[in-house]
């Protein structure tokens, strides 16, 4: 059993996480115009004190996909097929980004935690 017990008052922080992301290179380039990027970074900021505990954060990755297709493409309507080839690059470009912030009331007094 871990018996974890916090005092009011316990800490005043402040803390900054970072990550960073670099991704490989394609391994192949199916000859499109533009190469893949495969990238991103994160951080979150807390600071605590007394009756605050905030935390700030924000992410950004780019993760493209790159490709070539090389087929057939049908569409059925009623008794008629209309077919054409396809023929080509076929990338995307994949982006994310979000932001968050939280608030946290710190414990009153004396607070206790049981993990069992």
């Amino acid at each position: 059993m871990i018996n974890i017990i916090t005092k009011k008052g316990a800490s005043d922080e402040l803390y900054l996480l970072t990550n960073v992301l670099l991704g490989a290179p394609s391994i192949d380039t199916y000859d499109n115009r533009n190469t893949a990027s495969r990238y991103g970074a994160d951080f979150t900021l807390n600071f605590k004190k007394v009756r605050w505990d905030i935390s700030l954060g924000a992410d950004y990755s780019r993760n493209d996909n790159a490709g070539f297709r090389d087929g057939l493409i049908e569409t059925y309507r009623g008794d008629t097929v209309t077919s054409l080839p396809s023929k080509g690059e076929r990338s995307y470009r994949k982006e994310n980004h979000s932001g968050r912030v939280f608030h946290h009331p710190p414990f009153k007094g004396f607070q206790q935690v049981h993990f069992l």
